[in-house]
């Protein structure tokens, strides 16, 4: 019997599909990776300030929420400071816009540095920020607190000139001053308010 020197038709015709079927395979894959990596930053950035990659105002406050809930569940307590920048729109109109967008940079850093691994911090619009201690009473705040405002001199960018920065804030805990995150905001920005115009008097 002739020996066969070269693969019948029917041989080249399985592999061509074998290749085929590879071929498709990874192209699948890579498709699905892509639109996989695509969801995960789209969603990302759903809930993130695109300015400071901080939490932004919706995604903070629906963390907080959650946060209350497994607070009354176990009986611990929440700590939110909410606080903003003084005279950053003297700032602005002063040296422009984009040193204020560095200020506003150099505070969500300052805020990564003095959280705790549990804790969160977001930006809730203009020179508006707020962070969330867990299982933490008002000393606590008031301790973080401490620490920003001794820090806060480190945000000095505006360009050509150094510009100090203070800040203001106001501090409420769960559950000594309300059981939601409502009520909680609207008595840290009285607190806000109240602190600015006592630095002011």
């Amino acid at each position: 019997m002739r020996e066969r020197s070269a693969l019948e038709a029917s041989d080249v015709f399985v592999l061509e599909e074998r290749l085929h079927d590879v071929i498709d395979s990874l192209v699948t894959e890579c498709v699905v990776a892509y639109f996989d990596r695509a969801t995960s930053e789209l969603a990302y950035q759903a809930r993130h300030d695109a300015l400071t990659d901080l939490l932004n105002q919706t995604s903070f406050t629906r963390e907080l929420e959650l946060e209350l809930e497994r607070a009354k569940r176990y009986g611990s307590g929440v700590t939110l400071v909410f606080f903003d920048l003084d005279d950053f729109k003297e700032l602005n109109d002063t040296h422009g816009h984009q040193a204020g967008d560095r200020a506003l940079k150099q505070v969500a850093r300052l805020l990564r540095e003095e959280i705790r691994q549990s804790d969160l911090a977001g930006r809730m619009g203009g020179d508006e920020f707020a962070a969330l201690l867990v299982e933490s009473d008002l000393s606590t705040g008031e301790t973080f607190l401490g620490r920003l405002n001794a820090r806060i001199d480190e945000v000095v960018d505006s360009g050509e000139l150094a510009v100090p920065v203070g800040l203001s804030a106001g501090v409420t805990r769960y559950p000594d001053d309300g059981d939601d995150a409502q009520a909680l905001f609207a008595l840290a920005d009285l607190r806000l308010y109240e602190a600015k115009r006592a630095s002011a008097a």
